[in-house]
């Protein structure tokens, strides 16, 4: 039978949702192991968000680890040809540390990678599906852009010292605007240089004034312009209110490159969504000629401001002396579920009083057509 979205969890209805919606679009299902070498992370860990991870022997005692991330696997399985698009989605759990705790948690994404010959149409169609999978969530929701080309290329313009580069991009990632001109003279910026970087900063968030900023702190970086650029195309494809422009986006690993985003909803206080190019990452793996672009909805964030579940039971509750033939109470509930209801069977009823019906079966049997 059909199922009634309803009748599910809210985070399950919205992975159903979800899974439908990347499918409309042509991505196919992806699914992997729960571990991997740990040589590969070894191999790669610049990419990974934290440096932690969950180690074990398996049985012919090869080192193995508890899978960190989706990313990396799918992009390793990837023939490096190029010649074909793939695009895939995925519905996975990763093993990352919880250092309050001091122990490991599996957390739950779910997402979607387009990878090969990636087209300025390809682009804008997993960002509009990012931006469609945050208001499946049925909350208000912003998605934020930017295209880290902006802040490289204008500190690569700048060359301040390599120790101060650390400093510099923790004060843009947190907008501090005050500590960033501290840093700038610091690290011996020229002042019209650092005005610059501020100005990137403090952009406003709506598409065309950011852009304006945008190109006036690039003034003759063409590296910066045609980040711009590709930002203005992006969002004339968009054409969407929820969509702003973040220029404070610095990426945590040595994934991204180029296009960026997070994304919002109400009631999370961390982003739900994050995702962008990955360019960097495929020339490491050898395969440069290809471009890449994906992200990952994080649900154990999301399930905390979704709507409650409603309470284990609900709907009907038949009840049925102990010793009624299996084969009465299993025509009952077969008959109560085909008519659309959702039926727990017990001999007696729970003290939380949690049903939105009591039937008794000897009533049921007596008022049902024959």
């Amino acid at each position: 039978m059909p199922i009634e979205l309803p009748a599910l969890r809210p985070l399950e209805a919205l992975k159903l949702t979800l899974r439908r919606l990347y499918e409309q679009y042509g991505y196919a299902p992806y699914a992997m192991t729960h571990m991997e070498e740990y040589a590969f992370y070894m191999e790669n860990r610049n990419f990974l968000e934290q440096p932690e991870i969950a180690v074990f022997t398996d049985l012919d005692g090869r080192l193995m680890a508890l899978k960190p991330d989706v990313t990396l696997s799918i992009v390793r399985s990837i023939p490096a040809d190029g010649a074909r698009l793939r695009r895939l989605y995925y519905a996975e759990n990763v093993f990352r540390p919880f250092v309050q705790a001091g122990a490991f948690r599996e957390l739950s994404q779910m997402g979607l990678e387009c990878i090969g010959p990636v087209t300025a149409y390809a682009v804008a169609e997993v960002v509009s599906l990012a931006e469609r999978s945050l208001a499946a969530t049925g909350r208000e929701y912003v998605l934020e852009l930017s295209h880290l080309d902006l802040v490289s290329a204008l500190l690569e313009e700048l060359a301040p010292p390599i120790g101060a580069l650390p400093a510099l991009l923790a004060c843009v990632k947190q907008k501090n605007a005050h500590d960033l001109r501290a840093r700038a003279e610091a690290a011996g910026l020229p002042a019209a240089g650092a005005e610059r970087l501020l100005a990137l900063v403090s952009a406003p968030g709506t598409v065309p004034e950011a852009l304006r900023a945008a190109r006036r702190a690039a003034g003759g970086n063409m590296t910066m312009q045609r980040a711009a650029d590709a930002l203005e195309q992006l969002c004339e494809a968009l054409d969407s209110a929820h969509v702003r422009l973040e220029f404070s986006i610095i990426s945590d690993t040595a994934y991204y490159n180029g296009l960026a985003f997070r994304g919002y909803v109400q009631g999370a206080p961390v982003p739900v969504l994050r995702g962008g190019e990955y360019g960097n990452l495929l020339a490491r793996m050898g395969k440069d000629g290809m471009r890449a672009i994906g992200f990952a909805l994080y649900l154990g964030e999301l399930e905390r401001c979704l709507p409650a579940p409603a309470p284990d039971g609900g709907g009907t509750l038949l009840l049925y002396q102990p010793e009624t033939p299996a084969g009465r109470v299993c025509a009952a509930v077969a008959s109560l579920v085909a008519a659309g209801e959702r039926v727990t069977a017990l001999t007696e009823a729970p003290p939380d009083g949690r049903f939105a019906r009591v039937i008794r079966l000897e009533e049921w049997e007596e008022g049902a057509p024959c």
